[in-house]
């Protein structure tokens, strides 16, 4: 978890040179997660990290940086958030640190319980909305959930108000008796 909210302190993780789109979506394809962009974001960290370490053990002469920034830029990773999430969570200041693994599915619940105050719900008519306020909210383009607008619960960690409210970094929530079971002060189930 606090990889993730390392992440989620820098700004974009992805950028988005327009001359080539389909060569960054296909980059980005590699890391996505059908479960929300929190995921993404764990996977090109664990991605990272997972390079630097075979590069340690195969004692390669090569810096740190040189190996990150030439990562970064095959892959259309922003080196520079992604150096700064990683100092972030290198600072993690004394907190244990276990790791959830491959376990996505309480690494979600971890999400929902954390943000349960920020949830929206697609509605019958294909639109999305918070459930706190129950304004109409959209998915921003720049998410990995972007193009499947999933049939479930969202949690998401920031609304942006352009012309529209656009909710960011968003993670499904498949059972949406998740937000009952996490905050029972604050949703309740209809017995």
């Amino acid at each position: 978890m606090l990889i993730t909210v390392a992440m989620l302190s820098v700004e974009s993780i992805f950028y988005d040179p327009r001359e080539k789109r389909e060569e960054e979506r296909t980059s980005i394809n590699h890391f996505t997660s059908v479960e929300g962009d929190h995921l993404t974001y764990l996977s090109v960290y664990r991605e990272l990290n997972e390079l630097l370490e075979k590069r340690k053990a195969e004692n390669s002469e090569c810096k740190v940086d040189k190996i990150m920034r030439k990562w970064c830029k095959d892959n259309f990773v922003n080196g520079r958030s992604l150096k700064h999430a990683r100092d972030t969570y290198r600072f993690r200041m004394g907190f244990n640190v276990s790791s959830c693994a491959n376990d996505t599915l309480e690494f979600r619940r971890c999400l929902a319980a954390s943000f349960f105050l920020k949830a929206a719900q697609r509605q019958m008519d294909g639109i999305y909305r918070a459930l706190e306020s129950g304004e109409i909210v959209h998915i921003h383009p720049t998410s990995v959930l972007f193009r499947s607008k999933p049939e479930c619960v969202v949690i998401f960690d920031e609304l942006m108000q352009t012309s529209k409210k656009y909710i960011k970094n968003l993670t499904r929530i498949d059972d949406p008796l998740w937000l009952a079971e996490l905050a029972p002060h604050h949703y309740k189930t209809e017995e």
